[in-house]
Parts: C-alpha cells; structure tokens; sequence
C-alpha cells in the first residue's frame, strides 16, 4: 500500500501546476545555457550545398560509473559495457582505482582492472573522472593503512599520490581527492589539518593540469551542509587547493516538484534527508558557483520500489542539473539490476536487458529531447548558420551537383563559430 500511495501523491505533483512552474524554469535555463547561434565554415563548398547537421556527442558530459572486466567474453558484461559505450560520453571508475583496491595488501600494488577501464574509455573516445585517490572515512581505510604509526602513513600517503597520479597524468578529466571530508577525519586525525590541503597541492606538482575536486553527499538538500561544504572549500582554497566541485546524491527519488504537505510520503522509503526541491536546489547550486568553480553532479542513484516515481525523480534531477550553468557533468552510480549498489530497487535496466522506465526516461532526454538535427543551405561563402546543443556534428553535404561529402565540426561554449573538418 505504501508504494501505491506514494506513486498516487507523486503523480498527483508531477503533473500538478508545481511540476510545469519548475519544468518550464529548467527547459528555459537549458534553451538559455546548453545551446548556441553556431556559424560554421565548409571550406570551399558551393552555395546551395544543403548539409544536414547531427549531434553526436555532447559538450556536457553525461555519465556512468564502470567495473568489470572489458575483455570478458561473457555475453552480459559484453552487453553491460556495450551499453555505457553507447549512452554516455564520460566513465568513472565505481571502485578500481580507490586505495583499497589498487593495493589491498601493504607494498602489492595492482592498477590492471583500473588500466583496463581506462583503455576502454580511452578506446571509445569517453572522458575518465579519477576516483578518488583518498577516502577519509576509515571504514573504506585499509586494515594495513589503519595499523601505521603517523610517520609510515605520511610516506604511504606520499607514494600513493605518486603512484597513482602520474600514472594516469594527462588522461583524466578530474581527481576527487579526498573523499567526503565533512563525514570522515582519518587522515586529519593521523597527520594533521594541513595533510588536507597538501594532498591537493602535491597531486598538482604531480599534475599540474588536472582539475582536483572535492566530493561530497547531503549537499543538494541542505542549505547548512551546503553551508558547512563552501567553508570547507574556501579553507582549502586559501591554502593553494581544489579545481572543481563534486555533489553526490545518492537518494534522489526524495525529489518533488513544489514542497507541501503531501511530500513527506513522497520520499518515506529512505528516511533521513529533507526533500528535494528543484527552486531551493538551484539555490545552493548557486551558492556553490559563486566559488566560480565546475561542479560535478558525480554519483546519482534514485532508489523507490515505485518504477514510474524512480524514472520522474531521475528527471528532475537530470533537468535542475542541466539547467544550472556551473554544471558540466552528471553521472549516475549503476544502471543494471544486477550490478547497481543499491539493488534493483535503484535499477535502469532490468536483469535481462530490457529498459525500465527510469532508463528509458534518462536515454530520452540525452539523446531525443537534448539533441540537434538541423538542416540548412551554404550561402556564397560555404558558411551555414543554426542553433543547437553544444557538442560535436557530423555533417552530410550534398551538393547541388548530387555529389556527397561528410564533415565533422565541434562547437562549444565561447567558440560559436568554427571550421567544419572535412572526411577524405
């Protein structure tokens, strides 16, 4: 009875005045912040060349945490990478490049899964967040770490910065660093206040052009934890740390369109958070872009036995979160049901591969409603102008001959105007 009430008081907001008030403000935001007036340059085409113009990839980065092994040759972890490598353009490793699992035992050090999933992104042109090279919560601390006295932990912590950092130098999008800092103090407890900022310092002398970021839970639906998150981050900052912003929200199904008297049953199966609201999340999104740093929205799970309530709470979160400026990356934390942390409960698609609402919902924003297809004539100049997504086109030339060419073009924020790249 408890799932049938909650889908009818969900339902009932979803598609009341308050879910088109915040709808609208988002799709308005989106029309406003991810799209552009593009006038691109082809070369030395006749006027008159029609060219039809395809969005293939998207300038934000939408994507998925990754595990496994990509060599396998079961069919469903085929299948399981075969899917990420087709609906998303950004990976994150789920474990294999934690501390814990690149080196379970003291001084027996292990990157093969790690390098494997980097080899698998990097093969399908897919970004790579690094996670993360600490974690603070000393439940996530190795046994082995734990038991050092504070000299030997300070040299591990200084060989596992340059270990793993220069080994992926220069492929990485970004590095959370030190995991969940508000919740968990073991390393501040073992070394010291400043061992904080000094792992953000010394990974940048390790890589100097990969962005550090900060990683955090609670934040979206909590204006004195979003509080607590901006002093923590200008107390690194004031010591020379921290390149981005990440915000975890792994109980997203607590989203509602309006806050009122009906939303306490709308979240009840998860208790312990306020829910979220699309106007007051924007609000501490804005309050965290006045740091003027990118936030990553980096692990996303909506975990409702209510199917219909996990596809409108994944919505919504993809809508505020792609709306806001500051926001160039969303990434969801699983998507099978039987490989999701959260169980199936959390699921986009079901054990035997077939798409649940929540799936369907997310690949037809990315890919349907958040896409370009444009079409338009080359003037005297072989220059052809249209609004779209930011991203990377394919363009079909046809001639007014009849003859055919394909050109490539990417178009991003700040560069409005650019040269098509034409196939041989």
């Amino acid at each position: 009875m408890r799932v049938a009430a909650s889908l009818i008081t969900l339902n009932a907001l979803t598609h009341g005045a308050g879910m088109g008030d915040w709808k609208q403000k988002a799709d308005d935001r989106i029309e406003r912040h991810r799209k552009g007036d593009f006038v691109v340059r082809i070369g030395a085409e006749p006027a008159g060349t029609a060219v039809s113009a395809r969005l293939v990839r998207h300038h934000f980065r939408f994507g998925m945490c990754i595990g496994g092994d990509p060599a396998s040759a079961g069919p469903d972890q085929q299948r399981y990478f075969r899917f990420i490598a087709e609906n998303f353009n950004t990976l994150v490793c789920e474990n294999d490049m934690k501390w814990y699992a690149t080196e379970r035992q003291r001084g027996q050090v292990n990157y093969d899964r790690a390098d494997a999933l980097m080899a698998f992104a990097e093969k399908h042109e897919m970004a790579m967040r690094g996670h993360c090279l600490f974690w603070s919560k000393p439940k996530f601390v190795q046994p082995w770490v734990q038991e050092l006295d504070d000299a030997a932990l300070r040299v591990h912590v200084e060989s596992r910065l340059e270990s793993v950092v220069k080994r992926y130098k220069g492929r990485l999008i970004a590095w959370d660093v030190n995991n969940e800092m508000l919740d968990g103090s073991f390393f501040k407890d073992r070394l010291g206040d400043d061992i904080r900022a000094w792992m953000f310092r010394r990974a940048r002398e390790l890589d100097p052009h990969v962005p550090l970021h900060v990683n955090e839970y609670g934040i979206l639906g909590s204006d004195e934890k979003t509080g607590q998150y901006i002093d923590l981050i200008r107390s690194l900052q004031d010591r020379g740390a921290v390149g981005g912003i990440g915000v975890q929200e792994h109980a997203a199904e607590r989203f509602v369109p309006v806050r009122g008297p009906a939303t306490a049953e709308a979240f009840d199966e998860r208790k312990g958070g306020d829910v979220l609201v699309p106007d007051e999340v924007w609000g501490r999104l804005d309050r965290l872009a006045e740091l003027r740093l990118p936030i990553h929205l980096t692990e996303i799970s909506s975990k409702t036995p209510d199917p219909l309530r996990r596809a409108d709470t994944l919505e919504m979160l993809f809508r505020v979160g792609f709306a806001h400026p500051s926001v160039e990356a969303i990434l969801l934390w699983g998507f099978w049901e039987k490989r999701h942390w959260l169980g199936p409960e959390a699921a986009l698609v079901d054990a035997q591969w077939n798409l649940l609402p929540a799936g369907q919902r997310v690949l037809d924003l990315m890919h349907r409603e958040w896409t370009t297809h444009a079409q338009a004539r080359t003037d005297a100049r072989g220059t052809i102008r249209f609004r779209g997504f930011f991203g990377r086109y394919e363009l079909e030339l046809t001639r007014p001959d009849g003859t055919k060419r394909r050109a490539v073009v990417e178009l991003r924020p700040g560069a409005l105007e650019a040269d098509a790249v034409l196939n041989p």
